[in-house]
């Protein structure tokens, strides 16, 4: 994340300069791609502009970081699978897969289509 980092600041400023290890070290946690790095290294110092702030800490960073970035339906759309593409990869209708992915299917449903969703090669 650092080389990332790296690439928005003037030669000779520090990434520890202007962002707390602490909140690197945060963001490394919680991201996995380039290009939420990038997102997120943007609203951080958006927010830390904001607020006046001279360096960007962790606290600010968690507040950046959206609540739900973890959730199965924010992973299943980050590699491009909406309700509808599930729904025409495994022949569900998309309330049911909405529902799925908002875990208010009962279990035995839910295990279901977990097991299709596993056998179409996806992650979850």
């Amino acid at each position: 994340m650092s080389r990332i980092l790296e690439q928005c600041l003037e030669d000779g400023v520090e990434p520890s300069d202007v962002f707390e290890d602490a909140a690197q070290e945060y963001l490394a946690e919680r991201l996995s791609t380039p290009l939420q790095y990038t997102e997120h290294l943007d609203r951080a110092f958006t927010d830390a502009y904001r607020m006046g702030a001279d360096q960007v800490t962790r606290e600010i960073v968690e507040e950046t970081i959206s609540a739900g970035l973890d959730d199965l339906d924010a992973r299943l759309a980050w590699v491009g699978y909406c309700p509808k593409a599930l729904a025409d990869l495994t022949d569900v209708r998309p309330p049911e897969i909405r529902r799925f992915l908002k875990g208010k299917l009962d279990t035995e449903r839910t295990d279901e289509f977990a097991t299709l969703l596993r056998k179409a090669g996806l992650l979850i």
